[in-house]
């Protein structure tokens, strides 16, 4: 064998070499390849399959489909795992952390002013992390809440939590459910407060609860447009209100003919005895608090709160009866007036009807004018309206 022959079988060697090297480097690369997109196909089946279970069970929990929807994107705002053990039942009779909220729509100009109330439920997820955070607690809010209802409903949480001692290791979630599109304002911290502490203590409220009223500092202060929230809470079912007392009107000291006053209220607020119909008063059983230790002693159900509630009970009942006495007042003096207008029957001069001159009116048949009830007054001839 020649040299030539030589070099070129080590050439075609080494050339078959090389080949055989690169196909198994293509091949392990497609073969990696591979096995990544079938993992993300199985990982994208996976979660589109625990998206459809997570939807599928917030359906047999009440939630509306535009619910589910937000509900999905904050989910993947906050990083957290599509399970429904943690969502409550909006079904139950009983949920924890779920309260109706009462909004307005001021822009609804083609609604009456009564119908513009909304009543939506606010619901509160809380989370316990293994580590605190040296910041505090970490807030989710629903990404349809502005932003300044977000700060307000900051001060609330840091307010409700402030003896707490797992403090800066709950992971908060709040999100605004059944068509709500952001309609929260300052009169929601009640509502927001208490769906805390029911959260916070795995304690359940009522379905049929609501509550309304602005939380600053510890103290619940009045809101507007008082009417049309409590007629939206009466189509929803509600029966039982939790309203601030300012909205509460007393009866005046003095029923002196200068002292009949129809409310005494606070701070220009409306007053519930005024506002509301006597329809929606029969349904709905209110409870008026004054500080954020009122909501708490209403929440737990405490001795001072019952106290406190048969006080307020006595303070309605005193305005019904001072309303009714009006009512009888008012009745007795319009019967009254009745009674004399039918004694003051005339005959007309010109066409001899017999008129009553309070009602149908009537002028005298001459220039003098004498007093109701005068001897002159009997030879006096008079007109009806008609032949006046």
């Amino acid at each position: 064998m020649t040299n030539k022959q030589k070099k070129r079988i080590l050439l075609i060697s080494l050339l078959a070499v090389i080949s055989i090297f690169t196909l198994l480097i293509f091949f392990q690369i497609g073969y990696k390849t591979g096995l990544e997109k079938n993992k993300w196909r199985h990982s994208a089946t996976e979660r589109r399959y625990q998206e459809n279970y997570f939807v599928n069970e917030l359906r047999k929990k009440g939630y509306s489909e535009s619910d589910i929807k937000i509900i999905l994107l904050n989910f993947q705002d906050w990083g957290w795992e599509l399970t429904a053990d943690d969502m409550p039942d909006l079904n139950a009779e009983k949920r924890v952390g779920v309260i109706k909220q009462l909004a307005y729509y001021p822009e609804r100009f083609d609604l009456p002013e009564e119908e513009r109330g909304f009543c939506s439920d606010l619901v509160i997820i809380l989370r316990k992390r293994p580590e605190k955070s040296f910041f505090g607690p970490i807030i989710n809010f629903d990404r349809r809440i502005h932003p300044e209802i977000r700060d307000y409903e900051k001060e609330i949480i840091d307010f409700a939590l402030r003896h707490d001692p797992n403090y800066s290791q709950w992971e908060i979630a709040i999100l605004c459910l059944v068509g709500n599109q952001g309609v929260s304002g300052t009169s929601a911290g009640a509502a927001a407060y208490l769906a805390l502490l029911s959260a916070l203590h795995q304690k359940p409220l009522s379905r049929n609860l609501a509550a309304m009223g602005e939380v600053r500092q510890g103290k619940i202060f009045p809101v507007a447009a008082l009417r049309a929230k409590i007629t939206a809470a009466f189509r929803q079912g509600v029966n039982c209100l939790v309203l601030p007392k300012k909205h509460l009107a007393t009866t005046p000291n003095s029923q002196g003919p200068n002292d009949l006053f129809w409310a005494l209220f606070d701070e220009g607020a409306e007053n519930y005895q005024q506002e509301v119909s006597d329809k929606v008063k029969e349904k709905i059983e209110p409870y008026f608090v004054e500080t954020a230790q009122d909501l708490e002693e209403f929440f737990f159900q405490t001795p001072e709160w019952k106290n406190k509630w048969e006080k307020q009970r006595q303070e309605i009942g005193n305005w019904k009866k001072f309303r009714e006495q009006r009512k009888h007042s008012f009745e007795k003096e319009q019967f009254k007036n009745k009674e004399s207008n039918e004694g003051r029957i005339y005959v007309c001069d010109k066409c001899g009807r017999k008129f009553n001159f309070d009602r149908e009116g009537g002028r005298f048949s001459r220039s003098t004018i004498y007093k109701p009830g005068d001897e002159k007054e009997k030879n006096q001839r008079w007109l009806c309206c008609n032949c006046m």
